[in-house]
């Protein structure tokens, strides 16, 4: 049985906007491919390897004019969908808060 995978967010993975041009998307790239490399860095935990796949992925990704296009619109419903339940998250606070007040004020 498949699961889902998580949403991951390429942009922030590469530390940049999704406004950027290709020409910032590949100098991202070099920085974090450098600070990422398995070989490269003194951590000899698996999760530098893994962190220079995830760097890689973004990179293909978000060169690729067709894949960029396609990923944008996921990315803007997975924003869109994130904003809209920390609202609800937001407004469940306060309405919790606001019921507690008004049950120890009526006592």
């Amino acid at each position: 049985m498949k699961t889902a995978k998580t949403f991951r967010d390429y942009f922030d993975i590469l530390g940049i906007s999704p406004s950027a041009s290709p020409v910032e998307v590949k100098r991202a790239y070099k920085i974090k491919a450098k600070k990422t490399h398995p070989d490269r860095t003194n951590d000899p935990s698996a999760k530098s390897g893994q962190r220079f796949i995830e760097v890689n992925e973004a990179y293909e990704t978000l060169i690729d004019p067709l894949l960029r296009r396609e990923y944008l619109t996921y990315y803007r419903q997975y924003k869109r969908i994130a904003e809209k339940e920390e609202f609800l998250k937001r407004v469940e606070t306060k309405r919790r808060q606001y019921s507690l007040i008004y049950y120890y004020c009526k006592a």
